[in-house]
């Protein structure tokens, strides 16, 4: 069993300097964006796009936080005078205790699991609750723990149910607004500082800042602010056992460990979403798909730690390859099936997730991990899928591909309507790989079927069933306030899922095209490629088929991806933090709205 620790695969890599690792955050060369896995999904043999005159379309957004770090930073002793004010003033957002047990009571629930996903996180060897770290943060007197609580605080605020009734907290006028306040206070005295920051609770503070931009679909923020953390990481040799590290990081090993998975994690996680390359690359085989099939389960911390080192070398496939190698993907196939061969398969079984509600934290680190082991798999087969059409030696590779996707469905269908569940803030980002997924099985049912292969009408039907709850979720998700992904998501979706009923004839596909938005990727029109056929369904052949499900369009366009564009969006007047306009099409503009 591989049990490396985090900083063991941190130095699997040729040691970067800070200065390195920051610049790879530089996103004009190589354009790694075009290695989006949701882009190939709008340039194949069923919808075609053509870049035009603009290769990338994708407007940068400038960070704040990537400014290069002097590598030779020497760590001194706070300013005792300057920490101290700084303690103060954060002290006074923390609300009294009744306020703040009624806000925790009904927002923080997400502390259970995060915690069980990532033990040890803000805290050595010990489990507390969430009202009891934030006690915890108030005594400690230490700006960047009780900056940590603020941003648990905020994070509760986004997990409150959308009838919550705010008038129960006296200290808040708007929820927003406070969660405004929150993130801008801290970043402007915390984030700001390298001494503060340069910490193991610093790195944490990297953490929850991440976890609130993802919960608000910031996904390219996130990826930012990991990277700052990795740099963090470096300069106080969180990496490097061998390296001296300050007073102030005698924490235990196994809070050190957590911390860096956690970063190694959402890096890698954000990475194959946003097409981005990773902070820490790996050469050794034996890291990246060298896992064995394991005789007696594992914890799936350790599940999640084995599988995004697989998905390392897929991500990094990804980035650097144009062609990807067949005899590659099927070793890192046959390393993630070793891995589900780990967990037992009453693990695997979600029926039993329907006929009772069992400990919140465990089914969501259990549902969390699945959905992302069936998002790797299927972004390792897609560039093979979408050559399946005319290549019988892709056939494992699609149905690889369409399955994974199904289950990618499935379990977002429980984590949207479970009802242990549903007044849990699941993150705006999954809502988009929701709709990679759901695209993915409209290409197969569209023309990615060999023109061999008989056309199984249970299946299709199936699909057609998968994608509408699909729908209807991120129906239900749009409704939440401030949820933009879902928004976007539902109406490319349905635009494109549209394309099932036609009409399209050979001599109209070319001449029309209509235009969607693709999240985090901005606004393209797509049309009907060389390998599109419309598919009929009556209502006899889809008794799950709801014609009421698909509002908004009376009349069919054919849709057009040859001429692809991405538009490019304006900044923010910087009225709003974490909830960008709803047309904002760019999810990650610019949008700090405080001067330091």
């Amino acid at each position: 069993m591989d049990s490396r620790p985090a900083n063991d695969v941190l130095l699997g890599r040729s040691a970067p300097t800070v200065a390195s690792v920051v610049g790879d955050a530089h996103l004009g060369k190589p354009d790694f964006r075009k290695s989006a896995p949701v882009l190939s999904l709008f340039g194949n043999a069923v919808l075609t796009s053509n870049s035009g005159n603009n290769e990338s379309g994708l407007r940068t957004t400038p960070d704040r936080h990537a400014n290069p770090i002097d590598a030779f930073l020497q760590p001194n002793e706070l300013d005792a005078s300057k920490a101290t004010s700084v303690y103060e003033a954060l002290l006074t957002l923390v609300p009294q205790d009744r306020e703040l047990s009624i806000l925790l009571n009904a927002g923080g629930g997400w502390w259970k699991s995060w915690r069980q996903m990532y033990p040890d996180i803000c805290s050595s060897g010990e489990n507390p609750t969430l009202q009891e770290y934030i006690s915890y943060a108030v005594g400690q007197r230490n700006p960047v723990v009780i900056g940590n609580a603020l941003l648990c605080l905020a994070i509760s605020l986004q997990h409150l149910p959308t009838d919550f009734d705010y008038s129960h907290l006296g200290f808040l006028n708007v929820g927003r607004a406070t969660i405004q306040q929150y993130v801008s206070t801290v970043d402007r005295f915390v984030f700001s500082e390298d001494d503060f920051m340069s910490s193991l609770e610093g790195i944490e503070t990297v953490l929850l800042q991440s976890k609130l931009y993802i919960n608000s679909g910031q996904a390219r923020k996130a990826w930012l602010l990991i990277r700052r953390g990795f740099s963090y990481a470096e300069l106080v040799g969180l990496a490097d056992d061998t390296r001296s590290s300050r007073a102030d990081l005698h924490a235990s090993s196994n809070r050190r460990d957590s911390a860096l998975w956690h970063l190694i994690e959402v890096d890698r996680q954000l990475s194959l979403i946003l097409g981005l390359p990773i902070t820490v690359t790996h050469t050794s085989p034996g890291l990246n798909t060298g896992i064995e099939p394991q005789t007696s389960s594992i914890t799936s911390v350790e599940y999640r730690r084995r599988l995004f080192t697989i998905a390392g070398s897929i991500i990094d496939r990804n980035s650097h390859d144009s062609t990807p190698s067949l005899l590659t993907t099927i070793e890192q196939d046959h390393a993630l099936d070793g891995l589900a061969k780990s967990m037992p398969d009453k693990w695997w079984d979600l029926s039993s997730l329907q006929s009772h509600t069992p400990d919140m934290g465990d089914i969501c680190d259990r549902l969390f991990t699945q959905f992302w082991h069936h998002q790797i798999k299927s972004s390792l087969h897609l560039p093979f899928m979408l050559r399946s059409a005319t290549n019988p030696q892709y056939h494992n590779n699609r149905i690889a591909c369409f399955t994974s996707s199904r289950e990618m469905l499935r379990i977002f269908h429980i984590l949207r309507g479970c009802a242990c569940t549903r007044f849990i803030h699941y993150c705006q980002v999954m809502d988009f790989q929701a709709f990679t997924a759901a695209v993915i099985l409209i290409l197969g049912l569209l023309g990615y079927q060999p023109a061999s292969q008989k056309h199984d009408f249970d299946e299709q039907v199936d699909d057609w069933h998968l994608i509408d709850l699909a729908v209807e979720d991120l129906r239900k998700a749009a409704s939440e306030s401030d949820n933009s992904v879902a928004r976007q998501s539902l109406r490319s979706l349905e635009t494109i899922q549209h394309a099932r009923h036609g009409p399209l004839s050979e001599s109209s596909k070319n001449n029309y095209s209509t235009k969607i938005v693709v999240p985090y990727f901005g606004t393209i029109f797509i049309a009907p490629g060389e390998r599109y056929s419309r598919t009929e369904m009556t209502q006899e052949m889809s008794p799950h088929f709801n014609n009421e499900a698909f509002i908004g369009f009376n009349n069919f366009t054919p849709f057009s991806l040859n001429d692809y564009s991405m538009e490019s969006i304006g900044l923010s007047d910087f009225d709003s933090l974490l909830w960008p306009p709803k047309s904002y099409t760019d999810l990650d503009q610019e949008w700090w709205g405080l001067e330091r």
